[in-house]
């Protein structure tokens, strides 16, 4: 992610299927966070009214960012080399949840509590547990692993460098898979949805839809490349 003047929105991933009632009052289900760099993340409702402001208080790029299970909020530090957690209420609880990976810019949780961080600095990702510690590192992987969601069966990553082709790759056999699409756009932030389609924002503003067998479905247009609200199931 080298090109700087995006507003990125953060995804709560399919694996958040908690009801809205054990969240924090402050925060509801199609709440936005929205990373706008200066190390704040800022939250609105789905009309666009102002919840909170999130702070990392390390400055520089906030990019990707995700939920666990319990409903704790994780984003990724391009510029810091970390993610920074906060609880269901929004309060910081480490600003250096999970560090040494070199741009990291996409987080996703499995339904086992592990989260997988994709990067802008290397052809990995880097698997860590639930307090952030490093387990694995998968490597080799072809491209940068900018922006990263993981399929139903937990076992399949997409991945994509901000290029046309968004790729894939065996968790468990940790070798590559086929390529799932090939557009002439630049792939940035998607979300495998729980039908098995894969929607996924390019950076000409598009929005791209393909079904589980990698057949394009359709495209949208929006005013920004990159969209991502808080949902559950």
């Amino acid at each position: 992610m080298y090109t700087m003047n995006r507003i990125f929105f953060a995804l709560a991933l399919g694996v958040l299927a908690t009801a809205p009632s054990a969240f924090s009052a402050a925060f509801s289900v199609g709440d936005v966070f929205a990373s706008i760099g200066g190390g704040i993340v800022e939250v609105r409702s789905q009309n666009g009214t102002f919840v909170a402001t999130l702070n990392t208080t390390l400055g520089g790029y906030t990019t990707g960012s995700t939920f666990d299970q319990a409903g704790n909020f994780y984003v990724t530090g391009f510029s810091s080399n970390v993610v920074s957690k906060f609880d269901s209420t929004g309060t910081l609880v480490n600003s250096n949840w999970a560090g040494g990976i070199a741009f990291n810019e996409s987080i996703v949780f499995n339904a086992a509590g592990d989260a997988y961080i994709g990067n802008a600095g290397s052809n990995s990702v880097r698997k860590v547990n639930s307090s952030g510690t490093t387990l694995f590192d998968y490597t080799g992987m072809g491209s940068n692993t900018d922006w990263i969601d993981l399929a139903s069966d937990q076992t399949t990553l997409f991945y994509s460098d901000e290029s046309g082709t968004i790729r894939r790759w065996d968790l468990v056999s940790n070798t590559p898979l086929s390529n799932f699409a090939v557009a002439g756009d630049s792939f940035y932030a998607k979300r495998v949805r729980p039908n098995g389609d894969l929607m996924a924002a390019a950076g000409s503003g598009n929005v791209y839809r393909y079904n589980s067998a990698s057949v394009f479905a359709g495209v949208g247009h929006l005013r920004w490349p990159v969209v991502r609200t808080r949902r559950a199931w």
